[in-house]
């Protein structure tokens, strides 16, 4: 019995069937089974070849691993909020005092801009839960009325 990954090769490799025909024979999007053929044909897989090939090196040449990697320096964000939180300070301040003089860690990568660090900020600010902006000693509201009391 042929695997799934076999029948959608030789599928992708049918010149007979275009994309929307192949994406409902194998239950996928019409640009999804063009971008397959196009990593197919990118690869030089032909169907000749295709009996030849394990199904490991099938799903390796159609999906491959995603490989993305990280272009931004990333900063520890809970000790962004903290900081903002405690001192009070601007996101502006905080983005040119505190990040952009964290140094690079690996070569290559580069400080994100303001209006991203500032999108990334809000993002996790909502995400954390609700915290009060104003810190009372226990009685200082009514220390001030007897103080008012007084006074009068």
């Amino acid at each position: 019995m042929k695997s799934d990954i076999r029948r959608l090769a030789e599928r992708l490799l049918d010149t007979t069937l275009n994309h929307t025909q192949v994406g409902r024979l194998v239950n996928k999007d019409r640009d999804t089974v063009r971008s397959l053929r196009r990593r197919a044909q990118a690869s030089g897989l032909v169907l000749e070849q295709l009996s030849d090939l394990p199904d490991a090196r099938l799903l390796e040449l159609l999906m491959p691993p995603d490989t993305r990697r990280a272009r931004r320096i990333q900063p520890d964000w809970d000790s962004i909020v903290r900081h903002i939180l405690a001192t009070g300070d601007s996101v502006q301040d905080t983005y040119e005092y505190r990040y952009i003089l964290q140094p690079v860690p690996t070569p290559g990568l580069q400080h994100m801009s303001y209006g991203h660090f500032a999108r990334e900020l809000s993002k996790v600010m909502k995400r954390r839960a609700p915290e009060y902006r104003h810190h009372y000693r226990p009685g200082a509201a009514l220390l001030h009325k007897s103080l008012l009391g007084f006074i009068s």
